[in-house]
């Protein structure tokens, strides 16, 4: 039971974030796109920038800001999933786009509109 409502929370965290992106002018290439190491939250484009967007989604004050949960093993998490991205969709090497990770946290306090917190090129990870 608890399971559906976390997954229910980042769910509409990731909507929000999607929606903040939008209003930045970022392009969203894909949405919890799946591989064999893992998910990421949100692709998106920045200009010329290929974007991987992690979204960490918080109700209360209880466990810090959402961006404070994101460690050295999710950023190498992350790393892989987009090198597997990137594999799968970029076809010519030379055309290779720049890349980076940022982190949206979004904190949703009942009968408040969300608080979104943006952190660009959150960190660097070999691509």
């Amino acid at each position: 039971m608890f399971g559906f409502a976390k997954r229910d929370t980042g769910a509409e965290g990731e909507r929000h974030a999607a929606k903040f992106l939008k209003k930045l002018g970022y392009g969203i290439a894909r949405r919890n796109w799946r591989c064999t190491s893992g998910e990421v939250d949100i692709v998106a484009v920045d200009g010329e920038v290929l974007v991987f967007v992690e979204v960490k989604t918080r109700t209360g004050d209880g466990f810090g800001q959402g961006f404070e949960s994101v460690g050295s093993r999710k950023q190498r998490h992350m790393s892989s999933v987009a090198q597997q991205f990137i594999k799968a969709h970029v076809r010519d090497a030379s055309a290779m786009p720049r890349a980076r990770f940022d982190i949206v946290s979004v904190m949703m306090r009942e009968g408040q509109p969300p608080e979104i917190t943006h952190i660009k090129d959150a960190f660097e990870l070999g691509l």
